[in-house]
């Protein structure tokens, strides 16, 4: 017997994501702002990001990351009954990214709607997709997270950072860029893409109270877990953590298309 929309859960069946133009490296950072590739290495895991060329916004990535994941997926865009798109530079005010990313999907008469929660999107964005399908809204979402972080860079020489490029920012544009360099080493521009879909499994957060009633709490072997990652580089914690996040979060069927190795920091722009 078919379960019901409230007994649903949610699996992830495909995905996608997209960065524009060619790589900047930590070297390429180096000529604009004082810092090292070893720096930031030690204090992201970052290597490299990519930037969007002038005029380009997230909902331009995201439409591409989106077409990726319905080949990943197997589906045509007509399938998806809800799209939830997370950028926190999104190219207007109003209409939101998640409207025109849906008019460049072609889809008709599909609801989209932004949200605003930053670091913090794919925690929210699951709460959302949750309830649409347990309400029966939706059976087949479309999650996109895109940034458009380029035109906030604090640099101005651009074409110092061009691979091969032996130009330096001047020293007061240096001087500038060293102000914000703690933020500015960690953004990019890209745009990532899920497909997400219903399902009787045990799946999403469905599964979720079950486990906790189980005695699964986060206490459980906290103190111990904190003593290791004490012991390791900062940049080791933070995939330790996301990558287990994102386990708990969702359970993947099949294989995944994307090389998540080389993803960090890969966000939208829409100028320079």
């Amino acid at each position: 017997m078919p379960s019901s929309p409230a007994q649903l859960g949610f699996e992830i069946i495909g995905t996608g994501h997209y960065v524009p133009g060619p790589p900047v490296t930590n070297a390429d950072l180096s000529r604009v702002m004082d810092t090292s590739d070893d720096w930031i290495f030690q204090r992201s895991g970052i290597r490299q990001r990519h930037f969007a060329p002038e005029g380009a916004g997230c909902s331009d990535f995201a439409v591409e990351a989106s077409k990726r994941a319905f080949e990943a997926a197997r589906i045509t865009p007509d399938e998806i009954d809800y799209v939830v798109f997370a950028t926190m530079t999104p190219e207007y005010v109003f209409p939101g990214s998640g409207a025109l990313l849906a008019h460049k999907l072609g889809l008709q008469g599909t609801p989209a709607l932004d949200i605003r929660q930053q670091c913090a999107a794919m925690l929210f964005g699951l709460q959302i997709i949750d309830g649409l399908i347990k309400s029966g809204a939706a059976r087949t979402v479309l999650f996109v997270g895109a940034e458009a972080n380029a035109g906030f860079m604090p640099w101005e020489d651009w074409d110092a950072m061009a691979p091969g490029s032996t130009r330096s920012a001047s020293p007061e544009q240096r001087e500038k860029a060293n102000k914000h360099r703690a933020l500015a080493i960690l953004f990019g521009d890209g745009a990532g893409a899920l497909v997400f879909r219903a399902t009787d499994r045990d799946a999403g957060l469905r599964g979720l109270p079950r486990r906790l009633a189980a005695g699964e709490t986060a206490a459980d072997d906290a103190e111990p877990r904190r003593r290791r990652l004490s012991q390791l580089p900062p940049a080791r914690v933070l995939r330790r953590r996301r990558s287990r996040a994102y386990r708990r979060a969702s359970r993947y069927r099949g294989s995944c298309r994307c090389d998540t190795r080389g993803s960090r920091c890969r966000r939208v722009s829409s100028s320079r």
